[in-house]
């Protein structure tokens, strides 16, 4: 099974004020004690820590980490974010909206080590053209669906030395300026569709060995 799942919606641009946005708006007001407010910067959480909401004046992140992928509660609140960001888009510059999905497989749930598991995707020419033998590979494959960039990245998991594998899936969407950002939010569920599917395969790939 997945030993770690964490999801998030970003907002990408520049000049987004920790002002403008009210925190007690957002994942149902389940606010935590544990706040940061320090000049433009801005860390949340909530329901003791399941959710999270950064502000930086280049980036908003909605974090979440448990069982599901962007789960209603970030999409709620990544509606709220919008809204507030929407009307003020002439001072406010919003360049992207991404989607993320970081997963942590540990060798039960795929039947293999994660340095194992990408060593099959190792193409011995490459050896040849770096001028060594690797100490493990890893993947990495952008591509385009619909109106999003896609970034997935396969590879041992560093924090256990290999022994589990680490997925990281972005879907990019750039925001053009007569761009309304409600509508970026309706390829979520295409996302999450993509992420479970990809992480299927994964697993069906590691035990057909």
């Amino acid at each position: 099974m997945a030993q770690t799942y964490m999801s998030s919606l970003v907002f990408v641009g520049g000049e987004f004020p920790l002002a403008m946005f009210d925190e007690r708006a957002l994942f149902d007001s389940h606010l935590d004690t544990d706040q940061l407010k320090a000049g433009p910067i801005g860390r949340f959480s909530y329901s003791s820590g399941l959710y999270r909401f950064n502000v930086t004046p280049g980036r908003i992140d909605l974090i979440c980490q448990n069982t599901d992928i962007l789960p209603q509660a970030v999409v709620d609140s990544a509606k709220i974010i919008a809204e507030v960001i929407e009307p003020a888009r002439g001072a406010v510059r919003v360049s992207g909206v991404g989607m993320n999905c970081d997963t942590v497989f540990n060798q039960q749930y795929c039947g293999m080590k994660g340095v194992s598991f990408c060593s099959r995707m190792f193409d011995p020419r490459i050896a040849d053209l770096v001028g060594a033998p690797p100490i493990d590979t890893r993947a990495g494959v952008r591509f385009r669906k619909d109106e999003v960039l896609y970034d997935v990245r396969i590879e041992p998991e560093a924090n256990s030395s290999g022994e589990n594998l680490y997925i990281a899936v972005n879907g990019h969407q750039e925001v053009k300026p007569n761009d309304r950002l409600e509508m970026k939010m309706n390829h979520i569920g295409d996302f999450r569709a993509y992420v479970l599917a990809l992480h299927q395969r994964i697993a069906d790939s590691a035990r057909s060995e």
